[in-house]
């Protein structure tokens, strides 16, 4: 904030050098030159300090979905990884567990010294296998047993229900079913977490259950028998809405504190997306990686910019009548997330 008495010329000069919370910076000086100042008048500039990038006391959780870059990954930052959950395994509505295991990535994890704790997912996150697989106890004590062996077998700590797709009328069902799963897995010395899509805030409880996707998971039941739960902070924004962040941090900040409450919040781990969104004007938006949303913004000329209240980038690019939107994370984006987790107590 710069002041100057009545009359004369006012101007200032930002120093080259200046970092953004973006992580962008100015190459050269840059000069503001405002001209007479009338009498009483002063300017005020403000200039961001770069987010902090200190996350000691949090555990990285990493889901890891296959294929050769997501292994490159695995292999340059695997020592990093507290726990590594990847997609693994789905419970078909009969009980069967159907495996679906990459040997190369949990070799490299395990040779690290990660926590393995695969997800286990309602198969196609169909509702109706999930609601077949609730429905006998048969099936569900047969999963529980194929899922202790495959531990015994693969070395897993454990593993982590990330089941969807779910309404509010099955609540009940997922509670009972997940409670009866973590019991069998504790008996076998396994840790049992779950994944849940955050709740929103709402003045109305009620309704927030029955027509929100988070209505099917009791927080407070879910967390008793579980040794984390996992906040899918992320898809704020989707194909079926109007353009906007993937997970704002005014977003983050609100469905992690109303998902929290009453809970041990040194127990939660804040999902954040590594993805990009991108709408076209006409057409169905696409999802994809950080290299990709940016290879695309240079290769179009596109706009980066900045929505400081979603604390987000995104990228503006196309011609006229073909404008595309391009929401994605950046390094500054992720660390704003990271100590909405620090501050909150989280894992």
């Amino acid at each position: 904030e710069g002041r100057w008495p009545p009359g004369g010329a006012a101007a200032f000069t930002i120093p080259a050098g200046l970092r953004a919370t973006t992580g962008a910076y100015l190459p050269a000086s840059f000069r503001v030159d405002l001209g007479d100042v009338p009498a009483g008048a002063f300017s005020r500039v403000d200039l961001s300090q770069p987010v902090s990038s200190d996350t000691s006391g949090l555990r990285l959780r990493a889901y890891f979905v296959g294929g050769p870059m997501a292994r490159a990954d695995l292999a340059r930052h695997g020592r990093q990884v507290s726990v590594f959950s990847p997609s693994f395994y789905a419970a078909a509505g009969d009980g069967r567990l159907v495996p679906n295991v990459d040997e190369q990535a949990l070799a490299t994890a395990l040779s690290v010294g990660a926590q393995v704790e695969p997800l286990l997912t309602n198969q196609d996150f169909s509702a109706d296998s999930a609601r077949q697989l609730f429905a006998s106890g048969a099936a569900s004590q047969g999963l529980a047993s194929a899922l202790v062996i495959e531990a015994q077998k693969r070395g897993y700590t454990g593993y982590q229900l990330d089941f969807e797709g779910l309404g509010y009328g099955d609540r009940d069902q997922l509670t009972r079913f997940s409670q009866r799963l973590s019991q069998r897995l504790a008996a076998a010395g396994l840790k049992y977490s779950t994944a849940v899509i955050p709740q929103k805030q709402t003045n109305d409880t009620g309704l927030a259950q029955l027509f929100s996707h988070s209505g099917v998971y009791d927080f407070g039941a879910l967390s008793r028998g579980a040794s984390s739960i996992s906040l899918m902070a992320y898809d704020q924004h989707t194909s079926s809405t109007e353009p906007g962040p993937v997970a704002g941090l005014d977003w983050v900040r609100q469905v992690a504190t109303a998902s929290s409450l009453g809970l041990d919040r040194s127990r939660i781990f804040l999902g954040v997306p590594l993805y990009y969104r991108d709408w076209p004007l006409r057409g169905t938006p696409t999802a994809g990686g950080y290299g990709d949303a940016i290879a695309s913004a240079v290769a179009s000329d596109g706009t980066i910019t900045w929505d400081f209240a979603a604390q987000s980038p995104l990228v503006q690019y196309g011609a006229p009548g073909e404008e595309h939107v391009t929401w994605l994370e950046n390094r500054a984006s992720l660390a704003a997330k990271a100590q909405v987790a620090k501050r909150m107590g989280f894992s």
